[in-house]
């Protein structure tokens, strides 16, 4: 796969899925990364690499200029890959997606990311759907977005949150009037989305005070 990169010109997307992807493999991908110029984005799902092809993943987006999506989908990177990925935000600033589906990222994971959210001022959409970070979490991300412009999309759809987490995101979302966000917080696939609907309501509550 590192070849693919190497050997043809103009490559914009890159899509890698399986299990016979490792940290050896990540690590040559990353080599080829470092010295690419026109790669766009980049898809890895279902892989078996943990925090050391990761890592080197990572450093090779921090030296990139045109790289500006990132799906990590079905990878168990947890906590520390989320730790990984906070600091890939601090350093980075070509990055505009990023997507994180299932990864076995926590709260600890989330409370790392919403830290480097706030330093981050480029990333337009985050997506940590399938990931349990609960109320604490959400409410680590919703300090985030208290001071954030960047973000326009937002998706914590089926990540534990509940009404003390809606309650936070809400009042985040309302009291920075500079964010245009469109804010996913569905429990199910269901149309009905109740958590939604009380981050709304609490967003809603804040604009009516606001001056």
């Amino acid at each position: 796969m590192a070849e693919t990169v190497r050997s043809i010109p103009g490559l914009e997307t890159l899509d890698i899925s399986g299990g016979w992807f490792g940290d050896d493999d990540a690590e040559e991908l990353a080599a080829a990364l470092a010295h690419n110029t026109s790669m766009k984005r980049l898809t890895l799902s279902c892989c078996s690499f943990g925090a050391r092809g990761l890592r080197g993943i990572t450093e090779a987006l921090k030296a990139s200029t045109v790289i500006n999506d990132l799906s990590l989908n079905n990878l168990r990177i947890g906590d520390a890959g989320a730790e990984v990925l906070a600091d890939l935000l601090v350093s980075t600033s070509s990055l505009t997606h990023i997507t994180i589906w299932s990864c076995g990222v926590g709260e600890i994971g989330a409370m790392t990311m919403a830290d480097a959210l706030k330093i981050n001022t480029t990333l337009e959409a985050f997506s940590i759907w399938g990931n349990k970070i609960g109320d604490a979490g959400a409410a680590a991300i919703a300090d985030a977005l208290a001071t954030t412009t960047s973000l326009t999309e937002l998706d914590l759809c089926t990540c534990g949150i509940g009404e003390q987490g809606a309650l936070a995101l809400g009042r985040a979302w309302g009291s920075n009037l500079a964010l245009s966000l469109d804010l996913n917080l569905r429990t199910t696939f269901d149309e009905h989305n109740p958590i939604r609907d009380e981050a709304e309501r609490v967003r809603a509550l804040v604009l009516q005070s606001s001056p």
